[in-house]
């Protein structure tokens, strides 16, 4: 089952862009940065807030400054209990290039945000409520947030759409799914374990 969140974001009245992880380079902050970067001008009373902490803050602090965004971009550093920033977002940005499972996904689309994610660690099924961009295009990723920014109607839907998917995830659909994969498995061990004795008559 996924995370709880308390409470449930305003991607409506909110303007911040979060994303959540570590500061290493599968995250492609680098491109989130280089995205917003581009689109800052035209949403002047948006920010990115970046939390995490890893081997790359000294480069991505680097970047922001180079780019001219330092009042605009925030590295916060690692959050404990990161529920607050997602409840003060309106639109979080999953950049991967690869992920397991994103617990971050999981509790800002359980907040209620907006999500846009590279189309490679997108769960099955969530492209008809989140945007979808090629992992490592600072052009795709630049026109999913400007149309995120630009259209509050699109961020209530996608966060509703997003919240309700998490709720689907209930203990116990998590729980009667394992079981149809487990009895399928034995079923499957079955057949091959009659197939294989009835070989050897």
């Amino acid at each position: 089952p996924p995370p709880q969140i308390s409470g449930r974001a305003n991607p409506v009245a909110s303007r911040i862009i979060l994303s959540v992880g570590r500061l290493v380079p599968q995250k492609m902050h680098s491109v989130l940065i280089d995205a917003f970067s581009e689109i800052h001008t035209e949403f002047p009373e948006w920010k990115l807030f970046i939390a995490g902490d890893g081997p790359l803050r000294s480069d991505l602090i680097r970047q922001i400054n180079r780019l001219g965004v330092t009042d605009k971009v925030l590295l916060t550093g690692h959050v404990t209990q990161p529920g607050c920033l997602y409840l003060e977002a309106a639109v979080f940005v999953l950049p991967s290039a690869y992920e397991g499972t994103s617990n971050a996904l999981l509790e800002a689309a359980g907040a209620g945000l907006a999500c846009v994610v590279s189309r490679e660690v997108a769960p099955i099924g969530t492209e008809e409520f989140m945007s979808l961009v090629p992992g490592g295009s600072t052009e795709h990723l630049a026109s999913a947030l400007r149309e995120a920014c630009a259209n509050p109607r699109q961020r209530s839907y996608q966060g509703r759409r997003a919240h309700e998917w998490v709720r689907g995830m209930s203990g116990a659909s998590v729980a009667a799914a394992w079981r149809a994969i487990i009895d399928e498995s034995q079923q499957h061990k079955l057949l091959k374990a009659s197939s294989t004795a009835s070989k050897e008559n």
